[in-house]
């Protein structure tokens, strides 16, 4: 070693030591002096088995280090939605090659006791039993157990996202429920067992199929006649889906056409299919850790099969269609005056602008804090046919919101809005929900 390379990697060792590594880094590389990655390196992870994490890192040995693709295998990582933080770094050696090194931090895994949550249309529900994220290690998620209160449920679910392949998923899931409509006069009941599975061609271009066996009964509260439903439903759904963070996308494309076929097996020929499309894009307006986002959504709910059970309408309002509008109840439809917001088919956009606040941050308890302003515009429009639908005229609602980061469900949400229809002034609505809205 000449004296240079003595002087050099004396300096590497000291920024080692001092912490500043990654400007060192970024100087070497910005200058010219690209770096072989000799090692990959994986730490952090306590539970989490070491292949579920190295499967999602695509940067190859013996190359030179690609930040951008570094950077896209934390994004990958990330996306595994089981660490509260995920970062990368190069950590030069004293040969000329560098280290490329992923941190992780696993996130909160366990929901057990008693959980209250609020859903909008049915209350306040304590959800009881166990709810295991990244179960063995392997990224599977476990959750058995009941709720009571505005919805009375149990049943147990199972999913592996990754069991063979590529990216072969498996889920199934069994239960029983009961609950009230959201606005019409009936307790439904369900009993059902689904069995789905799972393929991914490239990274954006996800599949799964399944089949549903499910038992529904509406029982009629006012005296009305009563609907029993057997049935088994074949299930598609494709997703095309590029966005870098699922939890918190700066930029990308994700489209889902899901397709839901019922087939009778009471004998009545009473067949029916349910398709959902949404597509949704997000592009970074201004860039760094207090970012600001744009992200639209257009969605469509269509029915195609008989029209005569009303068991079956769909509405529009409410924290995961159009904010600004409480969602609908038995009084709103029985009184008529907003016959526009029932129907059978579907179309919505929403458009919101998201600010970063307080970036994220996680606690070495395996929490997460931050903290996000959005404002937003949601429109929509239903009807019993597509030619009705396409008459209507639109409601729509403009307002505001917080998101708080949160594991398992990505975020809490907080909205206020205002609703209008055409440029009539009906009402406003606060909403209270898990999960982005798209």
């Amino acid at each position: 070693m000449n004296f240079i390379q003595s002087i050099y990697a004396g300096v590497i060792i000291y920024l080692l030591q001092i912490k500043i590594l990654p400007l060192f880094f970024l100087v070497s590389v910005t200058l010219g002096n690209e770096l072989i990655v000799s090692e990959i390196q994986i730490i952090g992870n306590e539970i989490t088995k070491q292949y579920v994490i190295q499967r999602e890192i695509q940067h190859q040995k013996n190359v030179f280090l690609d930040s951008t693709l570094a950077g896209e295998d934390r994004n990958r990582i990330e996306n595994l939605g089981i660490f509260s933080m995920v970062s990368w770094q190069g950590l030069p050696l004293e040969n000329g090659t560098v280290i490329l090194q992923f941190v992780v931090l696993e996130s909160w895994r366990y929901l057990p006791g008693l959980i209250p949550f609020y859903e909008e249309g049915k209350g306040w529900i304590v959800s009881g039993g166990l709810i295991i994220n990244n179960f063995r290690g392997r990224n599977q998620t476990l959750a058995l157990g009941g709720e009571f209160g505005g919805r009375t449920a149990y049943g147990l679910q199972y999913s592996d996202p990754w069991m063979a392949g590529d990216h072969i998923s498996l889920d199934f899931a069994l239960g029983n429920s009961a609950q009230f409509h959201l606005f019409l006069p009936y307790e439904i009941t369900t009993s059902s067992f689904q069995l789905n599975t799972g393929r991914y061609f490239g990274y954006a271009i996800k599949t799964k199929a399944g089949l549903e066996l499910e038992k529904k009964s509406f029982m009629a509260l006012n005296g009305s006649s009563n609907h029993h439903f057997e049935y088994i439903a074949p299930k598609v759904n494709i997703q095309y889906d590029t966005r870098d963070l699922y939890s918190d996308p700066s930029s990308g494309i994700y489209i889902i056409q899901d397709f839901n076929y019922m087939i009778d097996l009471t004998g009545e020929e009473n067949n029916r299919l349910f398709w959902y499309q949404s597509y949704s894009i997000f592009k970074t307006i201004f860039k760094g850790k207090r970012k600001v986002v744009a992200g639209f959504n257009f969605f469509g709910r269509e029915f195609f099969g008989s029209e005569r059970d009303t068991v079956w309408y769909q509405s529009i309002g409410g924290a995961y269609s159009i904010r600004g509008w409480n969602t609908p109840t038995e009084e709103i439809y029985s009184g008529g005056e907003q016959k526009y917001r029932f129907g059978l088919f579907t179309l919505g956009s929403s458009f919101e602008l998201r600010k970063t606040i307080i970036p994220r941050i996680a606690t070495k308890y395996g929490t997460e804090f931050g903290l996000s302003a959005v404002g937003f515009i949601d429109g929509g429009i239903t009807g019993m046919s597509l030619s009705e639908m396409m008459a209507q005229k639109p409601i729509w609602g403009i307002g505001i919101g917080i998101r708080i980061p949160m594991a398992i469900f990505q975020v809490i949400r907080f909205d206020y809005g205002w609703g209008f229809r055409g440029s009539n002034f009906v009402g406003n609505s606060f909403h209270f929900a898990f999960g982005h809205k798209f």
